[in-house]
């Protein structure tokens, strides 16, 4: 149930974004899979535990925690992005002449307690692009994206903890698409583009720790999904990154095709 999948997977992150690191944990498969479904449910309860889970070494010797909390959500489709929290205005995503990636012109909020968080992201779901499909009436459309940061007023000269929680659109096949209109397999391709590309990513990355002499090239600048986190997919990147995929499957056996290929 989603308790054993947050304690598991979940909580060990947020604990790891606490203390200044890079944390990324996706909802990965076919439309109608389960994945905003699961995603949910983990957003709500990393909004009790980024407070929660605070150590002692947080708080000075008033009891005042010495961590901010930032929230910001938007979604990608493509190359596009637009704000959850405004009113869907443009964002950019772009890296500056030192390499370092900033999401440009995204609202943010700072929250002190866990229904202010919840309360977020609650009201950005809402304003997520879905869409009737044949595989899913309400199938997401876009990628989205809830960004936590966390920054250590104790020590300025830190780099700030973040935590991505993503919730991907679904991958679909060719004979999904059947019943798509010509702005729905615009989209469809879209979608499937950037997971390729994700895919293609996180596979390389995996090869890369295991084989550290051989040379693999990451291709995360190909989209802006996986340029935005370029921290997890920088070979040479100076930041403590840990990441989480989460294969949501279908238990139907039509769908067998998209179990074996979200599972490879």
């Amino acid at each position: 149930d989603n308790d054993t999948v947050y304690a598991a997977l979940g909580r060990p992150m947020v604990r790891f974004v606490l203390d200044g690191g890079v944390s990324t944990i996706f909802a990965y498969g076919q439309t109608g899979s389960g994945k905003t479904y699961t995603m949910t449910a983990i957003e709500m309860r990393t909004a009790y535990d980024l407070f929660a889970l605070q150590q002692p070494q947080h708080f000075d010797e008033h009891g005042q925690s010495l961590l901010k909390i930032f929230v910001s959500c938007f979604e990608l489709l493509g190359n596009e992005a637009s704000d959850l929290l405004n009113n869907h205005s443009p964002v950019q995503i772009l890296e500056d002449t030192f390499g370092q990636v900033n999401i440009k012109d995204a609202l943010e909020f700072e929250v002190n307690h866990p229904e202010e968080l919840q309360s977020l992201i609650q009201r950005a779901s809402e304003f997520r692009k879905t869409s009737s499909t044949f595989k899913n009436d309400t199938s997401s459309r876009s990628h989205a994206v809830f960004q936590i940061r966390v920054i250590n007023t104790a020590i300025p000269a830190a780099e700030n903890g973040r935590l991505f929680l993503i919730d991907l659109a679904g991958s679909e096949r060719a004979s999904d698409a059947l019943y798509h209109d010509k702005s729905r397999l615009k989209e469809t391709q879209a979608i499937n583009k950037s997971l390729m590309c994700l895919k293609d990513c996180i596979r390389n990355r995996v090869k890369a720790t295991k084989e550290p002499s051989k040379h693999l090239h990451i291709p995360y600048r190909q989209s802006k999904l996986t340029h935005l986190l370029k921290d997890a997919f920088e070979l040479e990147s100076f930041r403590l990154c840990k990441s989480v995929v989460i294969a949501c499957i279908s238990p139907s056996a039509v769908d067998h095709s998209h179990t074996v290929n979200t599972l490879r």
